[in-house]
């Protein structure tokens, strides 16, 4: 099973203990502080399904693979700092795309950096994030990315866009 596209989810400020994601992302958060999924998918070949999250995609951009422990707890994977899959004011969430991109036979995530003006590609063998491309975009990313024939499509900012796939 793969799932490529976003729902957001809210954080909830508790009355006496401050920050908590709902659901629980092993990590804390403050009101009004967000994390938009990416992709879920055996991102890491281990047999389970694992969730890719850009945690505060406009001001921390942090990349997290989590893996559910049951109920709502999560387990951190992996993470890596510089990514956004989100623009402030934007209804369009779903700035990724899930595909296997190197040919291993795993899901790799393809996203935008921190300022969505990069596409990078990002695969997670063993657990681990390895970059696998790097693209430099004329414009900001500007919509949702799609997919067609094995590639992705991305929008940009002032019309036109931008299209990758893997080079096999």
């Amino acid at each position: 099973m793969i799932w490529s596209g976003a729902r957001r989810w809210r954080s909830t400020a508790s009355a006496k203990a401050g920050c908590s994601w709902s659901p629980a992302t092993t990590g804390s958060a403050c009101p009004n502080r967000w994390l938009n999924p990416a992709g879920i998918a055996d991102f890491d070949g281990d047999g389970v399904l694992e969730i890719a999250v850009v945690v505060t995609p406009h001001i921390g951009g942090t990349l997290r693979l989590l893996r559910p422990a049951g109920g709502t707890r999560m387990t951190r994977v992996a993470e890596a700092h510089g990514f956004s899959n989100h623009a402030i004011g934007s209804r369009d969430q779903d700035l990724s795309a899930v595909l296997d991109w190197d040919g291993d036979g795993l899901p790799d995530l393809a996203l935008p950096d921190a300022a969505r003006r990069e596409v990078v590609v990002v695969g997670f063998p063993g657990g681990i994030i390895r970059e696998l491309a790097r693209f430099p975009l004329t414009a900001a990313v500007d919509g949702n990315f799609t997919m067609a024939s094995g590639r992705i499509r991305v929008p940009l900012a002032g019309g036109g866009g931008a299209e990758f796939g893997p080079d096999r």
